[in-house]
């Protein structure tokens, strides 16, 4: 019989272990691996739904707004106010909305398919508030505007507005009709370009010097060469 070796009892020991590390690690490399790559497979699947979902919301803005300025010419300062929800707000930076001596209240906007209009309350020191409105009806809508028969637009002058008196009224860059209506309110009204309408109204007529005084400092001059460019 051979003697019993230490070293050699010590040297198939290591071996046995270093096998079974090894064994052992193999499903655990396998195991990150797959998880790897499971990862990697569900980010190129989120990557990929993400990369459709913008195309998809891009292609939905570009068509709504191409339905907005169908039949503009796309590259005006016209057509750029349909462009989106807020674009209308520029009417009332065009006319020189905000006036010095007059406290501006909050400016509202509404773009619809068939116009778009802004709107900016201002008071003075006395608290005597004034309407400054602005309509642009869309090129659909221009021969019911021709006809008068547009119901947003003849609203704001005879016959549908019973008018006391009236006058016209020199502006700056155009000429307005001043409205004394039989409910007491005044008005200023203005045909302004591609068949927009300025109206600049208060509910008394014993404001009316107030009234026409920020008709008169509104850049009508500038939104009319807006409007046409």
């Amino acid at each position: 019989m051979r003697p019993f070796s230490f070293h050699r009892f010590s040297t198939i020991g290591v071996t046995l272990c270093s096998l079974l590390l090894i064994h052992r690690a193999i499903p655990i490399a396998s195991r990150a691996n797959a998880e790897t790559l499971e990862g990697l497979n569900q980010s190129r699947v989120m990557e990929d739904f993400d990369r459709k979902q913008r195309n998809l919301q891009r292609k939905v803005t570009n068509k709504t707004r191409n339905d907005w300025v169908r039949g503009m010419d796309s590259n005006t300062d016209y057509a750029s106010l349909w462009m989106s929800s807020h674009a209308p707000m520029q009417l009332l930076d065009w006319a020189g909305a905000r006036l010095p001596y007059y406290k501006p209240g909050r400016p509202t906007s509404i773009r619809k398919p068939d116009h778009i209009l802004a709107i900016m309350p201002l008071s003075n020191n006395k608290r005597i508030e004034v309407e400054v409105l602005i309509i642009v009806p869309h090129p659909n809508t221009w021969p019911l505007v021709d006809t008068n028969v547009l119901p947003l637009i003849r609203q704001y002058g005879p016959p549908v507005l019973e008018v006391a008196m009236e006058k016209d009224i020199k502006l700056k860059g155009a000429t307005g009709k001043y409205y004394e209506a039989k409910n007491g309110s005044c008005s200023v009204v203005v045909k302004l370009a591609q068949r927009s309408l300025l109206n600049v109204s208060t509910k008394e007529c014993k404001d009316s010097s107030t009234l026409i005084d920020i008709a008169q400092q509104l850049d009508l001059d500038r939104l009319n060469r807006k409007l046409d460019s």
